[in-house]
């Protein structure tokens, strides 16, 4: 939520937990956006590290009008990388 407010957008957490973690609105325009975080803590490999996300297949299917962005991060060596959107 900080790294959208210090772009100058607002954002508020939804009052029903129907799959949106918070809500992001660009006030110059009024662009909504609808974002789902997802995080994960690594497991080490060889040379590098990895993380695995869970999401449920009607969750992906779900189209609407306003299109959710999911947030993928991982937690390595007690640090948050850095996000992958999509």
């Amino acid at each position: 939520m900080s790294e959208f407010l210090t772009r100058g957008w607002n954002v508020a957490i939804p009052e029903v937990d129907i799959g949106d973690d918070i809500f992001v609105v660009q006030d110059d325009n009024g662009t909504l956006r609808r974002v789902q975080v997802k995080t994960s803590t690594s497991t080490v490999r060889q040379s590098s590290f990895s993380g695995q996300f869970n999401i449920l297949l009607p969750q992906l299917r779900n189209v609407a009008n306003i299109p959710v962005h999911y947030v993928f991060i991982v937690r390595h060596n007690s640090q948050w990388t850095r996000p992958v959107i999509i």
